[in-house]
């Protein structure tokens, strides 16, 4: 472990950022707002520590922010010891907030830990979250790693969501203390804006994506993306004789799941209606939407996506799974279908295409739902708010711990 402050300062005095558990993708730009936001708040980030994997881009972020961090080995192998690691340089009792993830194994009844939760599967039991194309030995891996966050998310003492939909499943389905139960509702990246589109490679990216409707898929390749629907979409569309149109998806091009989607698209003749671009940047993903004609979320389940605030940011129209968890955070400001469905979803998205009083209703939705976010600043304002609120409660008292059950997860797959 490599210990660096960039300020003399008492860290037995500061609230710990725990950034250990951030890979990349929705949850690294999310964290990465969260240090540019707090670096501009001389008070709230000298009351702060941050904990981040070494040669991780946060931890650069801190560097570049001057923000006062711990720096631990990325090694896989040394995650389950970084909780005794830690206890070693703060007191007991010191508030860790764990931004996305379980709390840090071993600080259970030493810090007071609060956790941002963005498990969303674990609050909808009836989904098959896992399922979707997966060997059983994976699936079972999978389930038994849901177990250990359960029992990890539970040892939390306070716990803040990104949507109410899922407040209220922990409180009404899994027994969560509702004293203890918060809602940080999302900002749009600082990282994302109209003022961020780079013109050059913005110019680049024009000649580069095929011509047509672009619909863009700003996801990785994971099965709950359900990027794997595309290819009988696109079939559908092309049976009702729509041919100008493309799907941009972001995927990892040697990844197994991204190699089979482009291998279903082959074999049904329908290439030229996928351009996979590969994994974006985050200071390039402004651009990249600027240069789309409508932003897509099939997810079969999320706790809050990116995509939302950034479709409605750059004002294009969104296109979103049709769910009581995408519904409590768009209302009217996004298109709603059914990926499962291809001829649905086909029937959809050729109205979309063709129907340009649709799109300005939905960029004009857009406006009035993003209204209603915080911005980065108001948001980070909300979470230092919930630390303080916790911080009043105190830790959770094992009566009110031992109320919290998870409800059996549905293992049919679909």
């Amino acid at each position: 472990m490599t210990r660096t402050y960039l300020s003399p300062i008492n860290h037995s005095m500061k609230r710990i950022l725990n950034f250990l558990g951030i890979g990349r993708g929705g949850g690294l730009q999310n964290s990465m707002s969260f240090l540019d936001t707090l670096a501009v708040k001389p008070e709230a980030k000298s009351q702060c520590g941050a904990l981040v994997r070494r040669g991780h881009p946060l931890h650069e972020a801190c560097r570049r922010c001057d923000i006062d961090h711990l720096t631990f080995s990325a090694a896989p192998a040394t995650r389950p010891l970084l909780g005794v690691a830690c206890r070693k340089h703060f007191d007991r009792g010191q508030t860790c907030f764990t931004i996305f993830g379980p709390v840090l194994l071993g600080t259970s009844g030493y810090f007071f830990n609060v956790n941002g939760c963005a498990y969303s599967n674990l609050f909808y039991p009836e989904i098959p979250f896992w399922h979707s194309g997966r060997s059983w030995l994976s699936l079972q891996l999978k389930q038994g790693i849901d177990i250990l966050r359960q029992h990890w998310t539970t040892r939390a003492d306070y716990w803040i969501f990104e949507t109410e939909a899922l407040r209220r499943r922990a409180i009404e389905l899994c027994g969560f203390p509702e004293s203890r139960v918060a809602v940080v509702r999302m900002a749009a990246s600082n990282l994302v804006s109209p003022e961020k589109v780079d013109d050059e490679q913005s110019q680049v990216l024009e000649r580069r994506l095929p011509e047509g409707f672009r619909f863009l898929f700003l996801a990785g390749a994971h099965p709950n993306k359900r990027i794997d629907r595309l290819p009988a979409i696109a079939s559908e569309l092309r049976k009702r004789g729509e041919t100008n149109f493309v799907f941009v998806t972001t995927m990892p091009e040697r990844d197994p799941y991204a190699n089979a989607v482009v291998a279903a698209f082959r074999e049904r003749g329908l290439d030229q209606h996928l351009h996979n671009v590969g994994p974006v940047p985050p200071a390039d993903v402004s651009t990249l939407i600027h240069c789309v004609d409508a932003m897509c979320t099939f997810s079969r389940l999320e706790s809050f996506s990116n995509n939302f605030v950034e479709a409605w940011r750059m004002r294009r129209p969104l296109v979103v799974t049709d769910g009581d968890w995408s519904r409590d955070s768009c209302g009217d400001a996004a298109f709603y279908l059914d990926p499962a469905n291809a001829v649905e979803s086909a029937e959809g998205m050729a109205r979309l295409m063709n129907r340009s009083d649709l799109r300005e209703r939905l960029v004009a939705q857009g406006d009035t739902q993003l209204a209603m976010y915080p911005t980065a600043a108001e948001k980070l304002d909300r979470y230092f708010q919930c630390l303080e609120e916790a911080e009043i409660l105190g830790p959770c008292t094992p009566r009110e711990r031992a109320r919290i059950h998870w409800p059996k997860s549905r293992t049919t797959q679909l």
